[in-house]
């Protein structure tokens, strides 16, 4: 295992951050148009560590009521991004806000 590949790998995540979260968002909104797209986590508080960190998605809509929807969009979310460190939280709005009374910071994408 060569670990300075494996972190130049994660780094690009991190220094490309917006390129990717666009296209995040580009794959929720053709899913579930209603979506809304927030960073959150250690990522967005400065406060993070390359080797370490995961970079937290959340992906709200009212779609996720609809659980088979809910796992079919986390699927094509995940699928790109599946050897990275994004790591994915796909909610309903109520979902949400119980989960923002979690989080320090949050910013929209």
């Amino acid at each position: 295992m060569d670990l300075k590949r494996i972190y130049e790998d994660r780094k690009k995540y991190f220094d490309n951050l917006d390129s990717y979260l666009k296209e995040i968002k580009a794959i929720a909104k053709k899913e579930c148009p209603d979506a809304k797209i927030y960073l959150v986590g250690s990522v967005i508080e400065g406060d993070y560590s390359i080797g370490l960190s995961d970079i937290d998605v959340v992906v709200v809509s009212e779609r996720f009521r609809d659980r088979d929807k809910k796992l079919e969009v986390f699927g094509k979310l995940l699928k790109p991004f599946f050897d990275s460190p994004f790591e994915f939280h796909v909610l309903t709005p109520e979902q949400w806000e119980t989960f923002r009374k979690l989080v320090k910071k949050y910013r929209a994408v």
